[in-house]
């Protein structure tokens, strides 16, 4: 059981595009693997590098510009490509029981799924920051505290 606390980005646009109606967000490490989705019409392509929007691509990483397309995502799958945080969730996929993604937007929902799915399938919960190097001392305290707050007994961070 893995979740992966991402402060700011790349976790909330997940959550802004479920919130929207998105079927499915597939995190992909690569522009590469991400610009393959762009000739199917079911998908949405949403990235970015280094912060900045990548051109090719429906979307940036920006939860306020997912929530303004919400006719467009609606119903399709989201590909999700950035520079750090699906990074995270695609190395956490392979071999995890459950792989959650939280942020400030949904702390309480995820520190509550991630505790019943732990009980239920009898496993720890592994919490992995996201952040690049400087950022992982500005964002982490951030979201640590976040999820302290919504924790409840037997969980430890």
């Amino acid at each position: 059981m893995v979740v992966i606390v991402d402060a700011l980005r790349a976790s909330a646009t997940v959550v802004a595009a479920l919130q929207v109606g998105a079927r499915r967000v597939i995190p992909v490490r690569s522009v590469r693997e991400a610009s393959a989705y762009l000739v199917n019409p079911d998908y949405r392509v949403v990235g970015e590098r280094g912060g900045a929007r990548l051109a090719q691509f429906h979307y940036g990483n920006s939860p306020s510009e997912i929530l303004a397309h919400e006719a467009e995502i609606a119903g399709r799958l989201l590909v999700l490509t950035t520079s750090n945080g699906t990074q995270c969730m695609s190395a956490a996929l392979p071999g995890a029981t459950s792989v959650l993604v939280g942020s400030v937007v949904n702390a309480a929902a995820v520190a509550s799924a991630a505790l019943a799915l732990a009980r239920y399938h009898g496993c720890g919960i592994t919490l992995v920051a996201a952040g690049l190097e400087a950022s992982l001392l500005t964002r982490t305290p951030l979201a640590l505290r976040c999820w302290r707050g919504g924790w409840s007994e037997g969980v430890r961070c």
